[in-house]
């Protein structure tokens, strides 16, 4: 039977039974008894190590001429895989690692009774670590998952690589597997507890390059450092799904490749094993053995040079113990350092020079010789070898180094533009000639290099304009061969055709492998590609196809800074100023609008709100000339949140109040992805807080419901995380504490799982505010103090008055009055800079209070004047609730004297002046206080005149 090779693009097999080969295997089943399985010789030849056969003698078929020997099938050989004959017949014998090797075995007993542990081999380049983990795996001898993932230099710059390597073999995905099968693979994982799958999925599929795979799709929350503690809990909870069936042994081979974040969570990992049966063996060189045993609970593994003895006993078995040997030997080992990849090298090197001749085993000096000249070093021996290769051999291997991974057949053939007989011939020699390896997998078989050294070597040996003719061949090649997956193959597409100097082609694959790694919530890498592709184009002329991606390039790298490093990241100025000047130069509107809404939240987050204020007002400008609705209520809303802070109550709410109305006549969810929030439940969010402000606290809190009610329509969770902290501020003011921290328990849970570092932060501060007022003081401030550190430690400079505020009136409650006082002229000043007056009353009426207790009547000069200028602005600000706590702060800290009745008047005015409200704790204070009764008064009912809408 002839079977033609599976196709990689449809995996469909095409079957084409014709000739000689199909006559032969009809005539040997015609003779075979029942059960038996003949084959000829020829199959014999290609297959006796994997199968055990019995020699049935030569038999005369019908319709031949001659006799044919036939060979019946008895059963499993030795190895399973042409991989395993391979290195079978290429590897020498195992010597001088005895005892590395029962350690390994014995951890691995240790694994499968539930003792994960972690395994560093670690030694210098060819010395033996891959041989030793390959002896292991063969001495496996119990049921096990095995992971085995084998790094190169080209590895180091991609994210995750090997953890996605690990993912791929863990959740048994095939190359034509797609979003749908991913996913459906990983609810089998997580079949326990599918409430994880929503956190967990999105990171996994971002890191296999598929969905958005960011935190929950926006694009300024998806934090590195969560999206590191994502990957690492999904990493473990596969891990852990494998497990309960059978133990998992992970084998990392050359990690000193790892990426950054791969090998940050194979550390962390180790501290995770105890109770596992999990077995993680990581092989690397010397010279990271220290980092590794630093930051990880890593057993450490290390393989010296061999001693001479041993050195003797290996070139006893490649060698041979024939006469004349022993000079050649001692100079071999005086030469190698006990090195056994240089000493295989040196036999091979001898024997492709004609020196030796014969069987390994059994090899002899061709003539006489003098001193051999040994090369110095192991890549001085790859170096020669390489070069008494054929010429058409050579250039395979240096093509296959500049591909620099694993290389599927199909994709060589192309690559190498050779006949796909001939290509297999020459594998066939590089392979006999130690050079490279046959590796298993599906579709097809793929080819690597034996050893990282002599890929090394082999680019080396290429002129600078061979590479660059190689890359930009391999370059073309895979734009061919994984033509259905371009996105996945962007980061080596763009690789190889920056080396092949193709600079239209590196712009585009640079281009979209930014946005992949950004959607994977990969925000360094993506500003990585960025910075490269600009660096492109700055060698470029200045056409408007190159402004335009320039442009293009410079909005993505916003988004990932702000995401990298948060609104107030100081390189984010540098990108919008140029973004600016490009959108304007090539007169186009929408990127405009773009970069002018990312300058705005720069600024907004850096605290200056006078420059955030115009560049919204030129949003609502540039949205009214456009005619554009949707960017119309962005603007509007952009403006709004602006004005809030800075205490334009009316003009704030009357823009909010637009946005609000547009979005309710032509919902625009679809923006929220590309600004980052959506319009309908920021607008009501944003409207609840200047309700409250102004003084109607009802009609705060049913806005701020509405808002919740819409974001769970959404069914997104970061409009959720939103509308759930602004609902909670509004019930917190109101002085419903309960509800409040009910609503940010939530907040903060949803926020953890999904990744949503801004709104964690802020849930966590109010979350500590409340309890420290309420129910639990000592833990709601130590709650409080550390998240207000981390949004102090962000660089964010809006908002930064208010927790200062509750902060100093946290320290005045311990009592620290000086430290308290010290936070509170941070937020005043803070306030002032940044033009945040909205903050001013309050942190005015905490300074006269904190005065009070620390000067008593010594102090009523500096409590008057705090609280006087507390009232001028919060009456400037048209901020009735403001008034409130300002009014009823003067009459607690000046209770009696000649002032006491002007106060109770001003206090009285306020009062009545609220229409709703009734029962919030600033109103409930204030009744009480104005029906106690002065000396000499009739008791009072204010309440009368306070009505209820």
């Amino acid at each position: 039977m002839v079977v033609r090779a599976v196709q990689p693009e449809s995996l469909s097999t095409d079957y084409d039974p014709i000739g000689h080969t199909v006559n032969l295997a009809s005539r040997l089943e015609a003779i075979a008894e029942p059960g038996w399985t003949l084959v000829s010789e020829s199959t014999h030849r290609l297959t006796k190590d994997y199968f055990r056969y019995a020699d049935e003698g030569a038999v005369l078929l019908k319709g031949m001429d001659e006799t044919v020997r036939v060979h019946r099938l008895l059963g499993p050989g030795p190895v399973g895989s042409r991989f395993g004959v391979a290195r079978g017949r290429g590897l020498e014998p195992f010597i001088g690692r005895g005892e590395p090797l029962e350690r390994l075995c014995a951890r691995f007993g240790d694994a499968c009774a539930g003792a994960g542990n972690m395994v560093g081999i670690f030694g210098e380049p060819g010395i033996g670590k891959t041989r030793l983990i390959h002896e292991f795996k063969r001495r496996i001898d119990r049921p096990c998952r095995v992971l085995d993932v084998s790094l190169s230099a080209y590895d180091r710059g991609m994210t995750y690589h090997c953890v996605a390597s690990l993912l791929r073999q863990l959740l048994d995905i095939a190359g034509g597997d797609d979003q749908a099968a991913i996913e459906r693979k990983l609810r089998q994982v997580w079949y326990r507890n599918e409430s994880r799958q929503a956190g967990l999925s999105a990171p996994v599929l971002g890191l296999l390059g598929i969905g958005s795979g960011d935190a929950g799709g926006r694009p300024f929350e998806a934090d590195t450092g969560v999206l590191r503690s994502r990957v690492e809990v999904a990493m473990e909870q596969v891990l852990e799904s494998v497990t309960q069936t059978r133990p998992v042994v992970l084998m990392v081979d050359d990690v000193q490749w790892a990426d950054y974040e791969s090998l940050e969570l194979l550390m962390k990992l180790s501290a995770r094993l105890q109770g596992r049966r999990i077995l993680v063996i990581l092989g690397a060189r010397i010279g990271i053995m220290e980092d590794i045993r630093a930051r990880a609970i890593c057993e450490p593994i290390v393989l010296r040079p061999f001693a001479r003895l041993e050195s003797k006993a290996l070139l006893d078995c490649i060698l041979g113990t024939g006469p004349g040997l022993a000079q050649i030997k001692s100079q071999i080992i005086s030469r190698a350092s006990g090195n056994p990849l240089f000493l295989e090298e040196v036999v091979q090197s001898l024997i492709e020079q004609g020196v030796l001749r014969g069987d390994r085993g059994a090899l002899g000096l061709a003539s006489t010789h003098g001193d051999l000249a040994i090369p110095a070093t192991v890549q001085s021996i790859l170096s020669a070898r390489i070069d008494a290769l054929e010429p058409r051999d050579k250039s395979l291997l240096q093509l296959m180094a500049i591909i620099g991974r694993d290389v599927p057949v199909g994709l060589l053939i192309r690559v190498a533009e050779t006949e796909e007989a001939e290509l297999r011939r020459q594998l066939d020699r590089l392979a006999r000639n130690a050079f490279i390896v046959e590796k298993p997998a599906f579709p097809e078989l793929e080819y690597g290099l034996r050893h990282p050294l002599i890929s090394q070597v082999a680019v080396e040996s290429l002129l600078k304009e061979q590479r660059t003719s190689l890359h930009l061949r391999v370059g073309s090649a895979f734009e061919t061969f994984y033509a259905s997956q371009l996105n996945d193959q962007s980061p080596a597409l763009a690789f190889h055709f920056l080396a092949g100097a193709d600079a239209p082609r590196a712009l585009t694959y640079l281009y979209m492998a930014a946005k992949r790694a950004q959607q994977g919530g990969l925000h360094a890498d993506a500003i990585d590609y960025v910075e490269k592709a600009l660096e492109v184009l700055e060698g470029l002329e200045k056409s408007v196809e190159n402004l335009e991606l320039e442009l293009r390039l410079l909005l993505l790298s916003g988004t990932a800074w702000m995401a990298q490093k948060g609104f107030s990241a100081p390189e984010l100025e540098v990108v919008y100023d140029r973004a600016l000047w490009l959108a304007r130069h090539l007169d186009d509107p929408e990127s405009l609008f773009k970069v002018v809404f990312g300058l705005r939240l720069y600024h907004f987050g850096s605290g200056r709100l006078g420059r955030a204020r115009d560049l919204a007002q030129e949003l609502v400008e540039m949205a009214q000339r456009a005619g554009d609705n949707a960017f119309l209520m962005e603007a509007r809303l952009a403006l709004g949140g602006t004005l809030f802070p800075m205490g334009q109550l009316r003009e704030a709410k009357v823009a909010l109040d637009e946005a609000v109305a547009i979005h309710a006549c032509r919902p625009a969810a679809g923006h929220s992805l590309q600004f980052g929030m959506d319009p309908g439940v920021t607008g009501l969010a944003l409207v609840a807080r200047v309700l409250w402000y102004q003084g109607y606290p009802e009609q705060a809190t049913e806005r701020a419901r509405e808002a919740v009610c819409l974001a769970r329509s959404l069914d997104s969770p970061y409009e959720q995380a939103f509308a759930l902290v602004f609902a909670a501020e509004v019930h917190a003011n109101c002085g419903d504490d309960a509800t409040a921290i009910e609503l940010l328990s939530e907040a903060i849970a949803l926020s953890g799982e999904m990744g949503f570092r801004q709104w964690l932060t802020r849930a966590h501060i109010m979350h500590g505010w409340c309890q420290a007022r309420s129910l639990a003081p000592e833990a709601g401030r130590s709650e409080a103090f550390e998240w207000i550190e981390r949004y102090r430690e962000s660089g964010i400079k809006s908002w930064l008055a208010l927790y200062c505020s509750y902060k100093s009136a946290m320290l005045a409650a311990i009592p620290a009055h000086a430290e308290a006082l010290s936070v509170n002229a941070e937020g005043i000043e803070v306030a002032r800079k940044n033009g945040e007056y909205l903050c001013l009353p309050e942190l005015l009426s905490i300074r006269a209070s904190i005065f009070s207790a620390m000067k008593g009547a010594a102090g009523q000069a500096e409590m008057a004047e705090c609280l006087d200028e507390a009232m001028r602005i919060a009456e400037t600000l048209g901020a009735r609730a403001l008034q409130l706590r300002v009014a009823l702060e003067r009459c607690r800290l000046f209770g009696s004297g000649e002032e006491r009745s002007a106060n109770r008047r001003t206090l009285l005015n306020i009062y009545r002046s609220f229409s709703e409200g009734n029962g919030t704790r600033d109103l409930e204070r204030a009744r009480l206080l104005l029906a106690r009764p002065q000396e000499g008064e009739k008791k009072s009912r204010p309440g009368q005149s306070n009505q209820t809408c």
